[in-house]
Order: C-alpha cells, then sequence, then structure tokens
C-alpha cells in the first residue's frame, strides 16, 4: 500500500467512524453507510502490534474467514444483544474478534440487521494503536446463513 492510498484509507475510515479515535483499542466496532442505492455494513478492529501480528504478518491474503451470529442477554434486561464474530485463521494465528450491537439500542439494531439482509460483504477495517489505517478487507457475508438469528431483530 502506497503513502498515498494510505493518506486516502485514512480519510475515509473518518468519515465512516467519525469518532474513531474514542474507541477503545482491543475492539471491533460496527458501522452502517448508506444512501438510496447501496449499503456498506463496515467494522473497525483496533489492536496494538501483538494483537495485530497476524494481519501484518499475512502480505498475501491467505486468511480463512468464518463469521458467527448469536444473541447474548443484554444486561439491562433490554431486548438481546446481537453478537458477530469474526475468527480469522491465518497460518501464523487465529485472532477473533466481536462486535455487540445492543439490546437496549433498539432502533438502531433493526438498522443494522436490516442492512445485513442486505449486503453480500462485510467491509473490515484494520488500524494499529495509534489508529492508522493497516488493512482493509471485503469479506464475504452470507445473510442467508445467519437469518435464523438475525431474524429474531425483525
Amino acid at each position: 500500500m502506497t503513502n498515498k492510498d494510505k493518506k486516502r484509507l485514512q480519510a475515509l475510515m473518518g468519515k465512516v467512524f467519525p469518532r474513531y479515535r474514542e474507541y477503545p483499542i482491543y475492539s471491533m466496532i460496527p458501522a452502517l453507510d448508506s444512501d438510496e442505492d447501496r449499503v456498506v455494513v463496515s467494522m473497525l478492529i483496533t489492536g496494538d502490534d501483538m494483537m495485530l501480528q497476524d494481519f501484518k504478518a499475512d502480505t498475501e491474503g491467505r486468511a480463512d474467514v468464518e463469521t458467527i451470529c448469536y444473541t447474548e442477554k443484554n444486561e439491562h434486561g433490554v431486548g438481546k444483544d446481537l453478537v458477530i464474530r469474526i475468527d480469522f485463521f491465518y497460518p501464523t494465528g487465529n485472532p477473533t474478534f466481536k462486535a455487540v450491537i445492543y439490546g437496549d439500542l433498539l432502533d438502531l439494531q433493526k438498522d443494522f440487521v436490516k442492512a445485513l439482509s442486505k449486503v453480500n460483504e462485510l467491509v473490515v477495517w484494520v488500524a494499529d494503536k495509534k489508529r492508522k489505517v493497516l488493512n482493509v478487507m471485503e469479506l464475504d457475508w452470507d445473510y442467508i446463513a445467519h437469518k435464523p438469528v438475525l431474524e429474531q431483530f425483525l
């Protein structure tokens, strides 16, 4: 990735995740971007060098990826939390990240699930502890495979 590409991606990340500097390190944060013609579901993974070593070591895009959706009890007793977990399987290790769409954010949660029903891929951003973009990946998303969990929220 050239310096020009990095600057362009850094600026784009700021538009997709306007508060990215406020997100905790060691997290995966979801975001929606949509207009009349398209919907994009993105996830921002942030971590330190140790946590991101497998991403950095992969120069050929050789990871297998598995996405898993499940529900958890909401700690405030409002609805259910939707959890999206992404497991990466690299030759050097298997980092796992999860994003929680909280049940007490009912409208936002419903909007997020509707968006997941319209997309075929997730855009995953990987940033270091200084919030500099290391990588952007497009991962296949199979709504049908996750439908039994997701339709509970529609």
